[in-house]
């Protein structure tokens, strides 16, 4: 007897068509590590992820309508207009300061978007960062530079550096001394 083949039934994948629903995008934000929080056009924050809860120390029902002035560093709408216009995309804001529940000020690094609705509302999003551990690292590298270049200056030795990708010569001051070299 022959054998029958059996026909293998192709599976049918499902398209994607690229189009996101709502609940998609919401699920996106909640899952978020980066603080988001979202204002309406006068301020006040309408929407915070988990993460901006936990950052803010705040539980959600107290942070939804906290106008955005009372958690970051800014005086008005104006204020905000003016620090979204002065942002680029490679350059998020570093000066903002947030305030958390406790009353800590914390040093922000934020990226700012306004945007309309399809009913024309006006609307706010901020990303915000914690910095503070980066402010330190480059305050600490700052007073290592200072020190260095106080012990290099103390000891009374020339000293230069050639950064080879640059191709430049980087000469203390008591090294052109020696070569008698215009400071």
């Amino acid at each position: 007897k022959k054998k029958k083949k059996k026909k293998k039934k192709k599976k049918k994948k499902k398209k994607r068509t690229g189009v996101m629903d709502e609940a998609f995008y919401q699920q996106v934000i909640e899952a978020t590590e980066v603080v988001m929080i979202v204002l309406d056009c006068k301020g006040d924050v309408i929407m915070a992820n988990p993460s901006a809860c936990a950052f803010f120390g705040y539980e959600k029902d107290a942070l939804l309508g906290k106008p955005v002035f009372d958690i970051l560093s800014l005086t008005s709408l104006a204020d905000l207009e003016s620090r979204i216009t002065a942002q680029t995309s490679l350059a998020p804001l570093r000066c903002l300061s947030a305030t958390t529940l406790k009353g800590d000020n914390v040093p922000v690094a934020t990226t700012i978007t306004s945007w309309q609705s399809a009913d024309g509302a006006d609307f706010y999003s901020f990303a915000l960062r914690d910095i503070q551990a980066e402010i330190e690292v480059e305050k600490t590298t700052q007073a290592e530079m200072i020190r260095a270049a106080n012990a290099i200056r103390g000891a009374n030795i020339g000293v230069f550096e050639y950064d080879v990708i640059a191709g430049e010569a980087i000469v203390s001051d008591i090294w052109r001394q020696a070569l008698d070299i215009g400071l």
